[in-house]
């Protein structure tokens, strides 16, 4: 049942100076808060009492080291310890897991292996072992656990809290997952796409909440493009939009997932190039590539793929070149149709860095319209493997405290 709406507006006004006080890059006093807000000092006065009330900021001792005559104003500053963000995200191949402090500060991570040919009622128990071990962690601070979001693969209802459908896992179908979660751990709990998650810890914590014009690039299994624009993700209803993956390359043959023909995902994704490396070694090529994969075509991945390439390897290079070509083929259409300013590419692909990314910009420049290609940026994604995880704990607190969303 929607709140009052008295209830919503003393919400919106809380949330906006929390988030005042967690993104401003210099000292912030009640005063200062008053002049950005332009609420009356009363109202200034009455929120900050409750979130020091609330222990969700904290007071810093006024500076008596200047010669200052008069009253020295007290800052504020968000409490790391106000609460915490459990953030859950996997693929077919692994399951990431992290715990965030108020600060937005990773304060554990770790990730699972997952089985060949896992189930969903493993996949669950997964989720539920990694989140047990999150509240193991969090020992006596695990009551001030804000809520559990998740970054789930595949098609989903975020609304209703349902996983509807991940085609590399058979039985993942109908899930009520945010139901089942918040009745064993009493939280609330969020889903997203996993892909979608990912933009959200670059949202909140890399432009801390005031994002650039962005296409964020996620090469994994498959390859999504999320573009962010007027500082508002763009995820679609089930998060199904910026299905890069799934635009046809001309002249390709091979048959997708997905069942149709000639997919970027067949050439671009780690399955494919795995398979890829697994037919040419087979022929005698990739030498140095084999070598390092101790003569065992299994352990051949886009990882290894990468770390050859770091290594000099001519073959590898080539290799990552002809897909920074095909990728930025399909990136071309995108970049005409949003013109960001960045373009963000993460997995493991992107950790080749200027290897990928200098031909991909190149292949774009030489496609697209001028006036969109001229201050473009090519950049490999800050963050490590856990970003979904990450973006997904972050998910938590846009739910809760998020005010790009809410208008009153």
């Amino acid at each position: 049942m929607e709140l009052p709406i008295t209830e919503r507006r003393k919400n919106y006004k809380k949330n906006r100076i929390l988030n005042i006080i967690r993104y401003s890059d210099a000292e912030i006093s009640r005063f200062d808060i008053k002049k950005i807000t332009e609420y009356s000092m009363t109202t200034v006065l009455n929120i900050v009492e409750e979130l020091l009330s609330d222990k969700l900021i904290y007071e810093n001792e006024p500076d008596m080291t200047h010669g200052r005559v008069g009253r020295r104003p007290t800052y504020l500053s968000l409490n790391p310890q106000g609460g915490y963000f459990i953030g859950l995200e996997f693929n077919i191949q692994k399951m990431y897991y992290t715990i965030l402090n108020f600060s937005g500060k990773v304060i554990y991570s770790n990730f699972l292996l997952l089985k060949n040919n896992i189930t969903a009622k493993q996949i669950l128990s997964n989720i539920y072992s990694c989140i047990n071990e999150c509240m193991d962690f969090l020992g006596s601070e695990r009551s001030k656990c804000l809520g559990i979001g998740i970054g789930l693969p595949g098609y989903i209802d975020s609304e209703k809290g349902v996983a509807l459908h991940y085609a590399y896992l058979k039985d993942w179908n109908h899930i009520p997952i945010t139901q089942q979660i918040e009745k064993l751990y009493h939280l609330p709990c969020h889903i997203l796409n996993n892909s979608d998650c990912m933009v959200l810890a670059y949202k909140w914590l890399e432009f801390r909440g005031n994002s650039e014009d962005f296409v964020f690039i996620s090469i994994r299994t498959g390859a999504r493009a999320i573009p962010v624009l007027n500082n508002q993700p763009f995820f679609g209803k089930n998060g199904t939009a910026g299905e890069l993956g799934h635009l046809p390359v001309s002249g390709n043959t091979k048959k997708c997932f997905c069942g149709k023909i000639g997919c970027l995902n067949t050439i671009i994704s780690d399955f494919s190039i795995q398979q890829h490396l697994k037919e040419q070694t087979s022929q005698g090529k990739f030498k140095a590539l084999i070598d390092l994969a101790q003569q065992n075509p299994e352990n051949l991945n886009s990882a290894l793929l990468v770390h050859s390439a770091l290594n000099g390897d001519l073959e590898a290079i080539s290799y990552l070149q002809e897909l920074a070509f095909f990728l930025g083929h399909a990136l071309i259409p995108v970049v005409n149709l949003f013109a960001p300013q960045k373009i963000i590419l993460s997995g493991e692909l992107s950790k080749s860095g200027q290897i990928i990314t200098a031909p991909l910009l190149k292949t774009i420049q030489n496609g697209a319209v001028k006036a969109n290609v001229n201050q473009l940026q090519i950049l490999r994604s800050v963050y490590d493997d856990n970003i979904g995880a990450i973006g997904a704990a972050m998910l938590v607190l846009q739910k809760k405290y998020d005010i790009t969303s809410t208008i009153i």
